[in-house]
């Protein structure tokens, strides 16, 4: 081994691993892009129609707001029911609940730095996605004025401090409000650091069985072309080809996903965004719909993975070897534009795979 290469796993402290002294230069520098310690503070630009995203008032209501089930039609159901901080902030509540849908519900942590939200992507701001589900007949199942009365009548105060008079004639209006402080507080779940993160910045050695799950997610496996940067996710959308999980499953994704987000009136060009004239869309600007993105969903963040079964965006595998599984066989399902090729892994390699996702 070249002495130069060598230093580098002495500097990352993972000289000790049997993988880590497989790994190439460019593969350590994946695995160094991957820490939490890279993942730099959110600012007020990130969150460009969301005024009192960092208001720690907005923040105080909406944690509230987030833990209480009296906000919804069945006076049972929080957002915390579905995000649930026990499994990653995430769940399957509703694909394990038939009358809930068909979408399980995917982590917070580290939500503020997306530009669309939901497994299509059909909401480009944080606060217009939690508006989603609190309408949702199949989650909270409020109506708009619904949502207004119960600002009225539980929390009233609160919100005059923040936005000032709530006007219940305009309950789009207070809804949005309300759920720009949901935003506030969610944009404080930070994803907690893991082993990948101390064996990244040559703190501890991972396991031997990880450690060669890291040479294949860095290398051979090529997980890390859309699971990447610290998040563990490149945010975009792809068709990976996840088989229907349920008779009434369809193949929709980003080519609805597109059009909902450009038409909404509560996205980033709407009147209901902060910001006014002089706030800037350009995630927008370059949106399009294509039948060629039927299949695709947005690339989940792998953060807290293993607490967080089933998996896929509709729980269409119960557990981890299932999905590593299904990534090393890579069939085509269904119509579309598969963004997976068969990994060819040895058994060896997948159950490290599998180890590795394990820590994260």
């Amino acid at each position: 081994m070249p002495h130069r290469i060598f230093l580098i796993f002495a500097a990352l402290g993972i000289a000790g691993t049997a993988a880590a002294a497989e790994l190439e230069p460019r593969e350590l520098a994946t695995l160094r892009s991957l820490s939490l310690s890279n993942l730099r503070p959110l600012t007020a630009d990130d969150q460009r129609t969301n005024a009192v995203a960092f208001d720690p008032r907005a923040v105080a209501l909406g944690r509230k707001l987030f833990f209480d089930p009296r906000l919804s039609k069945d006076g049972k159901t929080a957002c915390a029911t579905c995000h649930d901080p026990a499994a990653a902030f995430a769940s399957d509540r509703t694909i394990a609940d038939p009358a809930r849908g068909l979408r399980r519900a995917p982590t917070l942590y580290g939500v503020g730095r997306q530009d669309f939200f939901f497994w299509d992507g059909r909401a480009d701001s944080l606060w217009a996605q939690a508006l989603g589900p609190l309408t949702g007949p199949l989650e909270h199942g409020l109506t708009l004025p619904e949502v207004a009365a119960f600002a009225a009548r539980h929390y009233a105060q609160s919100y005059r401090a923040l936005f000032g008079r709530l006007d219940r004639r305009r309950p789009e209006r207070v809804a949005t409000n309300l759920t720009k402080a949901i935003a506030a507080f969610e944009l404080t779940i930070a994803p907690p650091r893991g082993a990948l993160d101390d064996a990244a910045d040559g703190k501890a050695d991972l396991p031997a069985c990880a450690a060669t799950g890291l040479k294949v997610f860095v290398g051979k496996g090529q997980c890390a072309s859309c699971h990447n940067g610290p998040l563990l996710t490149d945010q975009f959308f792809h068709d990976n080809q996840v088989p229907l999980a349920a008779a009434n499953d369809r193949v929709s994704g980003r080519y609805l996903g597109a059009g909902e987000a450009l038409a909404s009136p509560y996205n980033c060009r709407g009147a209901f965004a902060d910001g006014g004239r002089a706030k800037a869309c350009p995630h927008l600007d370059y949106l399009f719909e294509s039948n060629g993105q039927s299949g695709a969903y947005k690339t989940p963040s792998l953060r807290g993975v293993a607490l967080r079964a089933p998996y896929m965006h509709n729980g269409a595998f119960r557990t981890l070897a299932e999905v590593v599984a299904f990534y090393r066989e890579a069939r085509v399902l269904n119509a579309g534009e598969p963004d997976i090729i068969p990994l060819k892994l040895t058994d060896d390699e997948a159950a490290g795979l599998e180890c590795f996702l394990r820590v994260l």
